[in-house]
């Protein structure tokens, strides 16, 4: 049997790592020096670590090659992970299909790559990733990119020229629809808390016309819904505002709001400006 001798500073750290040691196997090593520092044989060691005589040898060992360091040194770098070897064949299919769930994630790896992992190495795999629960955003699917560009550049950019020239007015009008309604939060309490809230739907609507130029901003609000009538109206306070001006007012509606056919504004030379409705326009500002 090889003989250990033990320093005081030795002893010291020895007591110190085997009780503050971050890792369980570093504090059972310590300890089983420190208790042959103490006089234990090694197979009483053994018997008071629940540990075998030759795992008891090989603790020795290491201490007599190089001291403590030896006995901190774990050369255990954990299993395989298949699943970071297959990141981005798993990512991919992640990434074609999202998954709803852990679940549907587990399902989706095995289809793909064969792996068959339980709930807890897979929501590891996607944190790790940076794959989170996110919810889901709406986007409008009758846009045409082709139609919009070719408005932008063939006819929305030449009326925004003449405008900045001042030969005619052009006003972009849309509408925002506000729905009261309360903001229900959370608070501590013993039974459930109820707030007074209006009953159905109260809508507040604005429609609003916004001049391209000096930036000038018409509004209508009204309690109800906004329709034709709404629409007329507001075109009809921007002619009556404009009334005066010798320059030819023109009217933008947004995409909502263009269901009917542009009115046209037309002056002379001199004369009062004069409003041309389509037909739907115009019996609307009859009705």
């Amino acid at each position: 049997m090889k003989q250990i001798n033990f320093a005081p500073e030795q002893i010291e750290q020895l007591t110190r790592e085997s009780i503050y040691d971050s890792h369980p196997i570093v504090r059972r090593r310590c300890l089983a020096l420190l208790l042959k520092a103490h006089g234990h044989t090694r197979t009483q060691v053994a018997t008071v670590l629940a540990i075998d005589v030759s795992t008891v040898r090989v603790y020795f060992d290491l201490f007599l090659e190089e001291g403590i360091a030896a006995l901190k040194r774990l050369n255990y770098h954990g299993k395989r992970n298949a699943l970071q070897e297959r990141e981005e064949d798993i990512l991919a299919a992640l990434e074609a299909k999202p998954p709803a769930t852990v679940k549907e994630a587990q399902d989706t790896i095995k289809t793909a790559t064969g792996l068959h992992r339980s709930w807890t190495p897979v929501k590891e795999f996607l944190r790790r990733n940076k794959v989170r629960r996110r919810k889901m955003k709406a986007v409008p699917d009758k846009g045409k990119g082709d139609a919009q560009e070719a408005f932008k550049t063939g006819t929305l950019e030449p009326l925004v020229e003449e405008a900045q020239r001042g030969r005619i007015h052009l006003f972009f009008v849309d509408a925002a629809h506000f729905v009261l309604r309360p903001f229900l939060g959370y608070l501590y309490s013993r039974t459930v808390r109820f707030l007074k809230s209006s009953s159905g739907r109260k809508r507040f609507s604005v429609l609003g016309a916004l001049h391209v130029v000096t930036q000038e901003l018409v509004v209508l609000s009204d309690h109800a819904y906004i329709n034709a009538t709404s629409v007329c109206a507001l075109l009809q306070k921007l002619h009556d505002a404009n009334s005066a001006s010798s320059t030819v007012p023109g009217f933008a509606l947004s995409a909502r709001l263009g269901q009917c056919p542009i009115p046209e504004v037309r002056a002379g030379p001199g004369e009062s400006p004069t409003v041309e409705y389509p037909a739907c326009v115009s019996a609307a500002l009859l009705s």
